[in-house]
């Protein structure tokens, strides 16, 4: 997210990321924005950048900072941003619930920024081929290779606090298991992390030793195990929640006969939407917790042996929003590192001396969420904005230099290890692009990149297939072909620009792309290549329709369609008032309204012909021959004949979610769980 974004939904209310506000665009003066808490900016920041297509639970969740509210709670700031909307002037529903899968944003949304693109939901690509041990291979490598790189230009400075000589990379595991807070024992070489399988209802600990398969779970019954804080070589401190009851506990290990007993030390709020916990000494802990009614988390420091609770946040400045919610000791230095947000977008990271009135030694404001940092004593290790490791070396409590590493997979969950780091790599979600053909039932997934996220796909012609993807480390179209199972980049585009839609013309070999407000239309090549210059166009949804270019305009929340001529280049005023999304099967065009529901075909002469009514706005529909495929307010698909004006179901278990379809066959995207990894880097 940055500083500049802005969106505008449904034409009259805009959203701004950076202020967390939302404003009426008839709106005079600041009094009358409607403030959204660090919670309802962030669910709303991924549903407008994930606008007309369903957001699973499991997304937004891996966006939450700690990653430990519930679906519930998710439910309570869903329901807090619809009241909100609703004060600021969006009197219409635009957030829908569907069951068992997610939430979505049916609306117009424009995006504003006069600088960078926004942010996009972090969605990993799932392997899935007879490609996915090459491709593991040569990833591993390449990030060894990236990793080893770095270091190496690095080794010179004399001034840096890590050995460089000896550097090894190590995969200790590797599966779809949702993994976090990563925890090393300096004692011993046992490793803690939380761990959920995505069937699983609750999180619950596991404690392995890398040298063996020994592992330990730690699970308590119709609650979540999370939180895990090595205190000695055999004992560890967790949080024990669940909807009604919080309790900060703790873990003795028998590793002998891989068992533990547990005792309750604290109780906690339930319904604290991020908190940690952190060792001070061999007898008191530091956590961090919300009050109860309140979202921001203060520090406090707990007495293990006497049980008491002594509040810090007296000796710390508040500064709203989120609070403090992460706590980092280190056994070898005296300063302690505070994870703080007071706005959901940006992260502070300061190092702090408790024993001079908490005095800021050293701080760091990223954008980049941190859920986590690594803190040895000298070396400050955290995820920066560019999504690699920056490493801070200190010495007398000054810094001296920084290391950066820069990886393609994405990194979570950052710890200090005796001579290292470990983390997490992966997100919890991936989207992938899948093709099908009706008629065989055969499907064939397009993506197989573990290191990115794939989106938006359109189909050039029945055997290619052009879809977007961020596998390069910023957005780049790809050319797929069905007939060979290859692909290749045809753009070479130099910045991280959001491609927000994709349409082409075989016939004049040209592909339009959607960037931020307005249009570029290139021209493809022979030899498959968009042409380094274009034609920009002031306008969004773009379609090809006969020798024409057609795309929509939006001023004064009102919606029309206009044409560009191939032939001509000259603009033309189609004459559709309120027309908003404009579809082509080859023969006729088709459009629907921003806010009146139906669908329409164009006539060039005479009135427009309304044949399908629809049961709300039409943002999710698409036009194959002489079939109309359109969606309801609970996900479901079906199919109306132009033709017969007969509508039936869908059903397409391989299909749920169509972006394209042309010919009898279905471009989608697809949601499973990604590859989580547990890495380890020693130096």
């Amino acid at each position: 997210m940055h500083n500049l974004e802005e969106y505008l939904l449904n034409g009259r209310i805009k959203f701004c990321v950076s202020t967390s506000t939302l404003t009426s665009k008839n709106n005079a003066t600041e009094k009358e924005n409607v403030k959204l808490d660090h919670l309802e900016s962030l669910v709303l920041n991924i549903l407008v950048v994930n606008f007309n297509n369903i957001v699973s639970h499991e997304e937004f969740l891996s966006n939450w900072r700690s990653s430990e509210a519930t679906v519930n709670s998710l439910f309570r700031v869903i329901s807090k941003l619809r009241g909100k909307l609703k004060q600021a002037g969006l009197n219409e529903k635009v957030i829908f619930n569907t069951p068992k899968k997610g939430y979505s944003l049916v609306a117009n949304v424009e995006f504003k920024s006069s600088k960078k693109a926004p942010k996009q939901s972090k969605n990993l690509a799932k392997n899935r081929s007879k490609y996915k041990v090459v491709f593991y291979i040569g990833a591993y490598f390449l990030i060894l290779f990236v990793i080893f790189s770095m270091f190496y230009t690095s080794r010179k400075d004399e001034t840096a606090g890590i050995e460089i000589g000896n550097i090894s990379y190590f995969e200790l595991l590797s599966n779809t298991d949702f993994k976090l807070e990563l925890t090393s024992n300096l004692l011993n070489d046992y490793i803690a992390y939380t761990i959920k399988s995505k069937e699983k209802k609750f999180w619950q600990i596991e404690i392995f030793d890398r040298f063996s398969d020994k592992n330990i779970v730690i699970k308590d019954e119709y609650s979540n195990s999370r939180k895990p804080t090595w205190i000695s070589e055999n004992s560890l401190i967790y949080r024990a929640y669940n909807e009604e009851y919080c309790r900060i506990k703790l873990a003795t290990i028998d590793y002998k006969y891989q068992t533990y007993t547990s005792n309750h030390l604290f109780s906690c709020n339930p319904e604290s939407y991020s908190s940690s916990i952190a060792k001070l000494n061999s007898s008191q802990i530091l956590f961090s917790e919300a009050k109860l009614g309140s979202k921001a988390s203060n520090l406090y420091k707990g007495d293990i042996k006497t049980g008491l609770i002594q509040p810090l946040d007296a000796h710390i400045a508040s500064e709203g929003g989120l609070g403090i919610y992460n706590v980092i000791t280190s056994p070898k230095s005296e300063l302690i590192v505070l994870l703080s947000s007071k706005d959901g977008v940006k992260d502070k990271i300061r190092l702090v001396d408790p024993n001079n009135n908490w005095k800021v030694i050293w701080t760091e404001t990223l954008t980049k969420t941190n859920v986590s940092v690594g803190w040895d004593g000298t070396s400050l290790s955290y995820r920066n904005n560019n999504g690699g490791i920056t490493i801070v070396n200190f010495k007398d409590h000054q810094e001296v230099n920084r290391i950066h590493l820069p990886f393609i997979a994405s990194i979570n969950n950052i710890s200090s290890t005796n001579k290292g780091l470990i983390f997490t790599s992966g997100d919890f979600v991936a989207k992938n692009i899948v093709y099908t053909d009706f008629e065989s039932l055969q499907s064939i997934l397009l993506t197989e990149s573990l290191f990115s996220k794939n989106i938006l796909a359109h189909f050039y012609n029945e055997s290619l297939v052009l879809y977007v993807s961020n596998k390069s480390g910023i957005n780049q179209v790809i050319l797929y072909d069905l007939n060979n199972n290859t692909s290749k980049q045809i753009s070479s585009f130099k910045k991280n620009i959001k491609i927000a839609n994709i349409s082409s013309s075989v016939k004049h070999s040209k592909v339009a792309l959607e960037l931020g407000n307005e249009i570029k239309i290139f021209d493809l090549s022979p030899e498959f290549l968009l042409s380094e210059k274009s034609i920009k166009v002031g306008g969004i949804k773009p379609e090809f329709y006969d020798n024409k270019f057609v795309f929509t305009k939006i001023s004064e929340s009102q919606s029309s369609l206009h044409s560009f001529s191939l032939d001509t280049a000259r603009y033309n005023d189609l004459g559709i008032q309120g027309g908003y999304i404009a579809k082509s099967n080859g023969k006729s065009l088709f459009y629907s309204k921003l806010y009146a529901p139906g669908i329409w075909q164009y006539q060039k002469e005479g009135k427009d012909k309304l044949i399908l009514d629809l049961p709300s706005s039409a943002y999710k529909w698409h036009i194959d021959s002489n079939k109309i495929y359109y969606r309801n307010d609970l996900g479901e698909y079906s199919i109306f004949n132009i033709s017969t004006g007969v509508t039936s179901d869908f059903i397409s278990p391989a299909c749920e979610s169509i972006i394209n379809v042309k010919g009898g066959k279905c471009l989608s995207s697809s949601n499973s769980p990604t590859s989580n990894r547990v890495i380890l880097l020693n130096w």
